[in-house]
């Protein structure tokens, strides 16, 4: 049921397109977010998040967690934009807003994220309260809550 394509694998070695050469036998990678945006994520087994491709609008720079403990758990990508959950529930976005698909909620009362979903100028988030919120190019309606 998940967003994006979340794969285990050991990976030794990945040259991406820049020639860059991430290498660390001690550690499992998963793939976290591929698509044709020309940059992908992969999520180290220690809960890193690196980045690797296109970045001429800061997507590949993803921000280190700075309280201990807290983990990057998922991450997907848009044409210029990746967003990332961590395991204490926020959400983390680089690269370009210009249509505001960076411009992540801040979040109260207990609530936090638990999935994303990213195109190419939006991002989808679901929270734990069962809504879901749209940043970026809102072209889709949603069905109206029932609640």
């Amino acid at each position: 049921m998940g967003f994006a394509c979340l794969y285990w694998l050991p990976l030794f070695l990945c040259v991406v397109m820049d020639s860059t050469r991430l290498s660390d036998s001690s550690l499992n990678w998963r793939i976290s977010a591929e698509r044709c945006t020309g940059h992908f994520v992969l999520l180290r087994s220690d809960g890193t998040a690196v980045a690797c491709g296109d970045n001429r609008k800061g997507q590949c720079i993803i921000p280190d967690l700075v309280v201990e403990g807290v983990t990057y758990t998922q991450a997907d990508t848009g044409r210029y934009h990746t967003v990332s959950l961590a395991s204490d529930g926020i959400a983390v976005a680089c690269g370009s807003s210009e249509h505001g698909e960076c411009n992540i909620p801040a979040l109260s009362g207990g609530i936090i994220y638990t999935q994303a979903a990213v195109g190419c100028c939006y991002t989808v988030l679901l929270m734990s309260d069962g809504t879901a919120v749209v940043c970026g190019v809102r072209q889709w309606k949603f069905p109206a809550s029932s609640n």
